[in-house]
């Protein structure tokens, strides 16, 4: 078991395993020196493809066939990765996101519950509302609502839907991020703090 150090925080990894959906790839598990309780909200909002789960207190995020669990516990889980290295990268990544995470909480305090019930309840359907709904084909689905599901489970991203770049669709654009993404951790602006208000949860 090798030690990492960051800036921030301590990790090493405890476990390495041939991944159950396929063996070339391997399943990892972390160990970060910290509570992580307190970011996991925000972590949940900032993720755009997340659950988030009380009772486990852990936050599961899903991109191109990898899950990455992040326990409040310091624990992580992830699978379908490549190689060791690509775990080292992918808990490098994470040290970066805590440290802003955890910056974000000092700044502006933990979300407002509205923001994250709004993020827990959103489905596929609501997520076509918020789609051109063109049906154009362009993203490489058979429509507008198979690509909302994509989008929910992480194989696709917003960018992937052209029509979401026009002009004309800029409004549905920036509601969706709204939706998908509360939090960007990696470009916070100053005076967007009161989430509720920014998503217009409070009048």
């Amino acid at each position: 078991m090798k030690t990492h150090t960051t800036d921030d925080f301590t990790y090493s990894v405890t476990e390495i395993k041939p991944c159950l959906a396929d063996e070339k790839r391997i399943r990892v598990i972390a160990s970060f020196e910290a509570d992580l309780t307190p970011i996991l909200e925000i972590l949940f909002l900032h993720l755009r493809n997340a659950n988030y789960s009380r009772s486990l207190a852990c936050v599961t995020s899903k991109r191109a066939g990898c899950s990455t669990t992040v326990f409040g516990s310091g624990k992580i889980a992830m699978t379908f990765l490549k190689d060791e290295q690509e775990a080292l990268d992918q808990l490098s990544a994470l040290a970066r996101t805590f440290t802003k995470a955890f910056d974000y909480l000092e700044a502006n305090g933990s979300p407002d519950p509205n923001v994250v019930h709004a993020k827990e309840n959103i489905n596929a359907l609501e997520i076509h509302k918020l789609l051109p709904r063109t049906d154009c084909g362009d993203c490489g689905e058979s429509g507008c609502f198979a690509f909302a599901i994509v989008l929910m489970n992480g194989d696709r991203d917003i960018a992937n839907c052209e029509p979401l770049e026009r002009i004309e669709y800029s409004d549905k654009r920036n509601a969706l991020v709204r939706v998908i993404q509360p939090i960007d951790l990696d470009a916070t602006k100053d005076g967007c703090s009161d989430l509720a208000e920014f998503l217009g949860l409070k009048i």
